[in-house]
């Protein structure tokens, strides 16, 4: 028995600057949900991203599957953080991370970076566990300090041409053991 509820129920909303988009604040439900999907509109206006903790009401009694709309690009820190998911899907490119923002979300698995991405920023996927592979767009310049860390399952990553610095444990006890560096020779070993 499927159980509907409204999105303006569910979801606490703030305005950006444009009058016709809004961020996801919070998540307001208590009732138990084994799929979610954001919706792409609530009350008429667009769900572009969501902002700092935004989902952290969400525990693993309340939802197994997370669908994030294409619409999305921006994920504040620690949006997700602790977010023990069966899964999350990403139908789109998200092109802003905020610290921790998938910190310990065990299940994450597969992630779809945007362009216009710069940074991979501190503890952003610290903990998950099931990520296998991260392709990470051209235009990331910084993966920082422990932006991969405990990543057990991670062991190959995708690297791009733009990217200029590795910091300090941005890998540290993850299983990689496969990088394809996109730049050339000179760019790798020029890179910090």
């Amino acid at each position: 028995d499927a159980l509907w509820i409204s999105a303006n129920s569910l979801f606490n909303t703030v305005p950006t600057e444009n009058p016709d988009e809004i961020l996801i604040s919070g998540f307001a439900s208590q009732k138990s949900i084994k799929s979610l999907r954001i919706p792409e509109k609530i009350n008429g206006k667009t769900v572009v991203g969501f902002t700092d903790g935004a989902m952290s009401a969400i525990h693993d009694a309340h939802a197994g599957h997370i669908i994030i709309p294409d619409t999305v690009k921006t994920v504040g820190k620690g949006s997700f953080m602790n977010i023990d998911l069966g899964h999350l899907e990403f139908e789109g490119a998200i092109s802003t991370l905020g610290e921790s923002s998938f910190e310990a979300c065990s299940h994450l698995e597969h992630l779809k970076l945007g362009d216009g991405l710069e940074t991979i920023p501190y503890r952003c996927f610290f903990g998950a566990s099931e990520l296998s592979l991260i392709d990470i767009p051209e235009g990331v310049t910084l993966i920082d300090e422990n932006a991969f860390s405990s990543c057990a399952a991670l062991q190959a990553a995708v690297l791009p041409s733009t990217l200029e610095t590795i910091a300090d444990g941005a890998f540290f006890d993850s299983a990689l053991s496969v990088i394809f560096f996109k730049g050339t020779d000179a760019q790798f070993d020029a890179l910090d």
